[in-house]
């Protein structure tokens, strides 16, 4: 599963080092998550979400691809659908447009 860790780290102008040292870890070990390379464990995702004060799933799920199905079924928004990359247990969540369209998820 791709994450959206090393995409929301660069939207706010954020290095490795810097993402590193805000969830207490080093570079060596956040770079191979960062990559694509390696799954974090649970541990390591809820400091990432944390740390860039997102929910877990949007670290794990497209927000344009939502905002578009969202859109198309105004009336009751849409069910997102992820998969934990720890434990492969699906998680349903439920958005209206205006969720996804707040500021929270840029």
């Amino acid at each position: 599963m791709k994450l959206r860790i090393k995409e929301l780290m660069e939207a706010r102008g954020w290095t490795p080092g810097y993402l590193a040292r805000k969830i207490g870890t080093t570079v060596t070990a956040i770079e191979p998550i960062l990559n694509g390379t390696q799954q974090p464990h649970l541990d390591m995702l809820t400091r990432c979400a944390e740390a860039l004060n997102v929910p877990v799933w949007e670290l794990m799920t497209d927000i344009t691809m939502l905002r578009q199905k969202a859109k198309a079924d105004s009336k009751n928004g849409c069910l997102v659908k992820v998969t934990c990359p720890c434990c492969g247990k699906s998680l349903h969540i439920r958005m209206t447009v205006n969720e996804l369209n707040s500021s929270d998820y840029e």
